[in-house]
């Protein structure tokens, strides 16, 4: 982490084995400032306590929206965008049928499967559009992305 990052969130993707369809959440409850986010589709994730392991955190925050325990080390970590006078976000991936499974939806919003190609026409946060495509890469290499 760079000097002056204040919060730290994960947020995870689940796409079926086919890469076709990804589990997002229509976001109906944010922390303060992250209005911005309501009713839009997102990854599914939140905010790491202090000191918490990221891998733990994007279990435990996709087991509390979605109802699916997915073992810590069944993430794939992928790379993290920051903006380095507010915020760190380290993506994970994984490709799993379990995303088929009924889920539940939570406080935090409705979780749904879509099609990885309709995605862009629905109302989504604006980073989907270059993050989606990237996790999908076979050949995918860490990345790190600053603002």
């Amino acid at each position: 982490m760079g000097p002056g990052l204040l919060k730290r969130y994960v947020v995870g993707f689940m796409f079926t084995e086919d890469r076709q369809q990804v589990l997002l959440i229509r976001k109906a409850k944010t922390r303060d400032g992250l209005g911005w986010m309501l009713g839009r589709l997102n990854g599914i994730g939140g905010m790491l306590a202090e000191k918490e392991n990221p891998f733990l955190a994007m279990s435990r925050e996709f087991e509390e929206e979605t109802g699916l325990f997915v073992n810590p080390l069944d993430w794939q970590w992928c790379g993290r965008y920051a903006r380095q006078d507010s915020h760190e976000v380290i993506a994970f991936r994984l490709f799993s049928d379990a995303a088929r499974k009924e889920t539940q939806s939570s406080d935090e919003g409705s979780i749904f499967l879509h099609r990885v190609d309709e995605v862009p026409f629905l109302p989504h946060v604006d980073n989907l559009r270059w993050l989606l495509p990237l996790l999908l890469k076979h050949d995918l290499t860490t990345f790190s992305i600053e603002e």
